[in-house]
């Protein structure tokens, strides 16, 4: 039976239940606590008993989500299934409890009606005995879905004042993963094993002699690995040493939710945060205050020279055609062409692509040549303590002289480069490299150099 037949039966006043129909249901729960999940086990049973005892309609599937809001459909898999499948024909008719198990957000609620409609599909809420093959039924549906949503935002509001209510009492909110550490009513605890993780993880990044690819290393070879038995990678060792609690402090507010639909946040700066001492021995300390601040001045101190992600971007023009050379990445290389090559093809422009790493190289054979004792005396006045200053890398002195001293580049389409740098000492030179991988033919390319 298609939808036109369907809502012309309903319309003539014929019952749903009357109706010969495929049918499914859709069940969801926002928890995963016991009581909820109980009433969800429930909840399939009833409807699909509920659909079996009615003798015209045939049921077809159940679809469910488990501790999931209902505030964003695409955050909802099997919802998504089930609108997939109603996109196959393979149903008639949805049966769900209520206007707020199919979504609390009104724009969702209008576009997946809207959508199913389309498709041949009708919804049946229970509670509200509507169903949207009737179409009367329209109006009540969107009143309905605007109470739904206002009553989403009045949770969402309760749940942020409960938050912040905590955190002004001082309860460790968030997750319970916390390496060093278990959370036990709003405490924390310390965990000897891990904790001793955690201080070797601030004694060897406060000597400055280890990158975090470095320090992984080490400690992989102390026995450290993460829960998945790999080595610990860059974000994860950035984010214990950067994480206040390991120095006994409060820290809240990390996050903010900039829209109670979608979920979206954004992370607030340090100044934003709510970061305190901890006095009442709900967050002990693993590490002493000197040592953590020790080590993020470490942090803090090397960013002065971090190299950016595209180093020679506005900074290379092409000898061809005078545009610009633009970064991006390229197989997880950085890369640079030029604009108009990119945007014409080699038609207009044979220009050279430029590997940002190859030219790293090339700057740091310069720099070793003629700039490190001169700009290492300039760079160390920068810092206040010695020690800062010689936990620095090779790559931080040439990022920082690459930023400071090179005025342009200008390529031309056989790797000729003519690097102009803000001094006038002259360099000549002829650089290989060896090109592609595993996957593609190899290749040598040669820069002929001139710095001027």
């Amino acid at each position: 039976m298609n939808y036109y037949d369907i809502v012309s039966k309903i319309t003539r006043g014929e019952k749903i239940n009357d109706l010969k129909l495929r049918v499914v249901y859709y069940a969801r729960v926002s928890t995963d606590s016991d009581v909820q999940l109980n009433s969800f086990d429930n909840q399939l049973s009833y409807y699909e008993n509920y659909i079996k005892s009615n003798d015209n309609w045939t049921f077809i599937n159940g679809y469910t989500d488990e501790g999931i809001s209902g505030t964003r459909a695409t955050k909802r898999p099997g919802f998504m299934k089930m609108i997939n499948d109603a996109k196959l024909r393979k149903f008639d008719l949805i049966i769900t409890k209520d206007v707020s198990r199919f979504a609390r957000d009104i724009e969702d609620s209008v576009h997946y009606t809207r959508k199913l409609k389309e498709y041949g599909v009708g919804v049946l809420f229970e509670n509200q005995s509507l169903n949207t093959f009737d179409p009367n039924a329209e109006l009540t549906l969107n009143i309905l879905y605007n109470l739904s949503q206002e009553e989403s935002k009045k949770i969402s509001n309760s749940v942020k004042f409960g938050f912040n209510k905590a955190i002004s009492n001082g309860r460790v909110l968030g997750s319970s993963n916390i390496t060093g550490y278990k959370k036990d009513n709003c405490k924390l605890i310390v965990v000897k094993e891990e904790a001793r993780f955690v201080k070797r993880v601030f004694e060897l990044y406060s000597t400055g002699n280890y990158g975090f690819h470095k320090l992984s290393k080490l400690l992989s070879q102390e026995g450290y690995l993460n829960k998945k038995g790999k080595l610990y990678d860059k974000d994860s060792l950035k984010r214990i040493i950067e994480n206040p609690k390991y120095k006994g402090y409060y820290r809240a507010k990390t996050y903010e939710i900039l829209d109670y639909r979608t979920k979206k946040r954004k992370k607030n700066n340090v100044s934003e945060q709510l970061i305190y001492k901890c006095v009442d021995g709900s967050i002990p300390a693993i590490v002493s205050e000197e040592l953590w601040d020790k080590a993020n001045n470490k942090i803090n101190r090397r960013n002065k020279c971090q190299k950016n992600k595209f180093l020679f971007n506005k900074k290379i023009y092409c000898k061809n055609c005078g545009f610009l050379y633009y970064g991006r990445m390229q197989k997880k290389r950085v890369t640079y062409m030029c604009n108009n090559y990119l945007k014409n093809g080699k038609i207009v422009c044979k220009s050279s692509i430029i590997y940002q790493d190859e030219l790293f190289l090339i700057f740091k054979k310069i720099f070793n040549l003629n700039y490190r004792d001169s700009l290492m005396n300039e760079i160390a006045k920068l810092y206040d303590n010695y020690d800062d200053f010689k936990g620095l890398f090779d790559d931080d002195f040439i990022s920082y002289f690459i930023n400071i001293y090179l005025d342009k580049i200008i390529v031309s389409n056989d790797y000729e480069l003519g690097i102009y740098l803000k001094d006038s000492i002259c360099y000549q030179d002829n650089i290989c490299f060896d090109r592609g991988s595993k996957y593609s033919k190899k290749y040598r390319v040669c820069y002929k150099i001139e710095a001027k």
